[in-house]
């Protein structure tokens, strides 16, 4: 609980995105593990749909066969988010109903969504 608030507004993470050559496949090993719980999901796709979901962000992640390359962010305030990260430097993406932010040190990409 003590980890729960924050400047930022997040309120939970809600899915983390696995990037695999074979997304079905990769689905299934993780079935394997047991369910999540309502509010968390694993999502998957091959790295090929990355520029379609982040732009010229999806350059930051990892160049691998298989890897964790976005974590999504349930709430949050995006303009806060935004104006914080562009200050520090990080590449931003935002449309309408999200924000994403890249942290080309880790080869990681954050999302903010409602």
């Amino acid at each position: 609980p003590e980890w729960m608030a924050h400047a930022n507004g997040v309120e939970g993470i809600s899915s983390l995105l696995v990037i695999d050559k074979d997304p079905s496949q990769a689905a299934a090993s993780y079935d394997r593990l047991g369910r999540w719980g309502q509010d968390f999901a694993l999502e998957f796709a091959d790295a090929g749909s990355l520029p379609a979901r982040f732009g010229e962000l999806a350059a930051h992640a990892p160049q691998r066969d298989a890897f964790f390359t976005a974590i999504r962010f349930r709430g949050g305030n995006r303009g806060f988010i935004s104006m914080r990260a562009r200050a520090l430097g990080l590449p931003v993406r935002e449309d309408a109903d999200t924000l994403a932010v890249a942290l080309p040190a880790f080869r990681t990409l954050l999302e903010f969504a409602d």
